[in-house]
């Protein structure tokens, strides 16, 4: 029975060692060893990036106070462009009779002519 125990102890000294061993090569990856960041396996998460910048309290935007501007779409526009296709770019169908899906509305703002223009 004495003998059996020592083997017992003896393997499962040997086991100990190997299962430290194993531990050691699972913890290594790009960041502590010479492995390329490829081989990390895709669970592997990035360090955090952390600024050095702290926040400034304002949120982004236009200041608060100040009066805001938008342009305004206009109710009689200089030009409307339609476009009814016949066929379907997709299978070829006729889309002649076919009901509208979808109505997309655009509005173009031209800039303002320079008032000076250099030579």
């Amino acid at each position: 029975m004495r003998a059996l125990v020592e083997q017992q102890a003896v393997r499962v000294e040997g086991l100990v060692g190997r299962v430290a061993e194993l531990e050691r090569w699972l913890g290594k990856d790009s960041s502590n060893s010479s492995k390329l960041p490829s081989s990390d396996g895709p669970f592997a998460k990035p360090a955090l990036k952390r600024s050095s910048r702290t926040r400034s309290g304002r949120g982004p935007g236009k200041q608060d106070g100040t009066s805001g501007a938008t342009l305004k779409r206009v109710e009689d526009p200089d030009e409307t462009v339609t476009s009814d296709p016949e066929i379907c770019c997709g299978c070829g169908d006729s889309l002649v009779d076919a009901p509208v899906f979808d109505e997309r509305r655009h509005q173009v703002f031209d800039a303002p002519r320079p008032l000076f223009v250099p030579r």
